[in-house]
């Protein structure tokens, strides 16, 4: 998911300043070409259950 704020910029960088939803659209479905991001890794549940121990033991 990306934000509304992230892809009125990609919208303006690429298109121009007209705002609609419909350009919005069409530029998100595009952006994978444009940028190709990496696919999302998530942690396991071993990991944060890791990291909720680390920052629970580091909280004052």
């Amino acid at each position: 998911m990306i934000g509304a704020r992230h892809s009125s910029r990609l919208r303006g960088a690429i298109m121009g300043k007209n705002k609609s939803d419909v350009i919005d659209s069409e530029v998100l479905t595009h952006v994978g070409e444009i940028f190709d991001p990496p696919p999302l890794v998530l942690a396991s549940p071993g990991q944060l259950a890791l990291r909720r121990a680390v920052v629970r033991r580091a909280a004052p």
